[in-house]
């Protein structure tokens, strides 16, 4: 009985690792569940945020060196930045008609960062180096109720034979960042035409905690030896990632008024050392148990692809405008090792992501405006981020709206503030409880950024 538990287990446990990351789980998706959290990055800098993260046409600050550092160029002064950010996740979910609302908060700082001009006879050059928290990992989701379905000590145990008919719970939370540390430099090549690059080095942290319970409510299963009270299951993965990257961008000042600009990401091979454990226990009536528990080390290479990126901005007397766009091909995604499961091959599971996932563009619009009388500003922006798995539908695309302001402080010190509200809708299922949870995510973030230029 204990060999085909661990059969089981080992297999259940690899395939939800990621089951619930926040994106709609296809049954034919797996490969890109495992590492979807590599694929959303929200970006830095409190102004470039209050504008929906339209900054690939503006970049006329620190921040520039990650959304396109040829903006860099731009900048005249030496300039010391730091940004915080605070996040809260909430989420409804729906199991058999029975909401559970969770949600948990974190609190990190985004970057720190140092921008250095270089005195020049013509043009300009500029350096900036830095560290960036591109992405802060932090979701809970829990669900409970009573199941008259199949139970997951069916699946996992021949004896005792506990068919359905349990109350079950589950709870999954996922914390952790990903971030870089950049050196990026800008220069002009030409009237009012600059280019730049940055080199990246990605560092991140990843914990995934899920917890599983069955409990026999009703008293049904009291005769030896289908005697069952509860059964508890653990998985804990803690994972550490790192990659190399470099980014060159460009961008050409029309006129006083108007600039576009264009970014190419090259790809990054993300290096995931994972150290997992999972314990579980049966206990029957009579008080009796039967724990277990297991626990080891994997580690994998990941490939992601080239991405794109195109934007422009028009100055108004009182006002700016911009929008972009960015492409992102993520059925290119390959596993460039084994990956962490022994149920498919690499080449299957690459063969499936390309089957599976789509490429999409994210769209990003942002508006500025100068307050009568003031020197402050205040912004708004839209950002829609689609679903990138070929079965999934509008809801499950990502929206967010950002609202934020610029104040100065003193002569040489600029206080940004922005919020962001994002939201979408998902349903997941995995492979311990046959039942869809219909989950409504929402997300609140607070950015803040001060500047001093001297």
């Amino acid at each position: 009985m204990r060999r085909f538990k661990f059969f089981i287990l080992a297999i259940l446990f690899l395939m939800t690792l990621f089951i619930h990351s926040g994106i709609a789980v296809s049954q034919d998706s797996y490969g890109y569940d495992e590492i979807s959290f590599l694929t959303r990055f929200s970006g830095i800098g409190a102004r470039a945020i209050g504008l929906g993260g339209a900054y690939i046409g503006i970049s006329e600050d620190y921040s520039a060196l990650y959304w396109n550092p040829a903006g860099l160029g731009q900048i005249k002064k030496m300039e010391l930045m730091t940004s915080m950010n605070h996040l809260t996740h909430s989420t409804n979910a729906d199991f058999l008609n029975n909401i559970i609302k969770d949600n948990m908060s974190s609190t990190r700082l985004d970057a720190v960062g140092f921008v250095l001009p270089v005195p020049t006879y013509r043009g300009s050059l500029v350096f900036a180096f830095g560290y960036n928290r591109v992405e802060n990992i932090n979701s809970i989701l829990s669900f409970e109720g009573f199941n008259p379905g199949a139970s997951a000590v069916s699946k996992l145990f021949e004896e005792p034979y506990i068919p359905n008919s349990l109350y079950q719970s589950e709870n999954v939370t996922r914390t952790g960042s990903i971030g870089n540390y950049s050196f990026g430099f800008s220069t002009e090549v030409g009237e009012g035409i600059l280019i730049g690059g940055s080199l990246n080095y990605w560092r991140g942290k990843y914990d995934y905690n899920f917890v599983l319970r069955e409990i026999d409510r009703q008293n049904l299963y009291e005769t030896y030896p289908n005697d069952f009270d509860n059964y508890y299951l653990e998985n804990n993965i803690n994972s550490e990632l790192r990659a190399w990257d470099i980014k060159v961008g460009c961008l050409y000042r029309v006129n006083k008024n108007l600039r576009v600009g264009a970014t190419i990401n090259s790809p990054k091979v993300f290096n995931i050392k994972e150290l997992w454990d999972q314990n579980d226990q049966i206990v029957f009536d009579d008080g009796t148990s039967d724990p277990t528990e297991d626990n080891g080390v994997t580690e994998y290479d990941v490939r992601l692809p080239f991405t794109f990126g195109a934007g422009a901005s028009i100055t108004f007397p009182r006002f700016l405008i911009s929008g972009d766009i960015e492409y992102y091909d993520w059925s290119q995604i390959e596993y460039q090792t084994d990956p962490p499961f022994d149920w498919a091959t690499r080449s299957e599971v690459n063969r499936n992501i390309k089957h599976s996932i789509e490429p999409v563009i994210n769209k990003r619009v942002g508006v500025e405006v100068l307050l009568p009388g003031l020197k402050n500003k205040i912004r708004l922006g839209y950002i829609i981020c689609p679903n990138p798995l070929k079965a999934s539908t509008s809801d499950s695309d990502r929206k967010y709206f950002t609202i934020g302001g610029g104040f100065i402080l003193g002569t040489q010190t600029m206080l940004d503030i922005a919020y962001v509200r994002g939201w979408w809708k998902n349903e997941s299922i995995d492979d311990y409880i046959d039942v869809k949870v219909k989950e409504d995510r929402k997300i609140s973030k607070i950015y803040a950024t001060i500047s001093f230029r001297f």
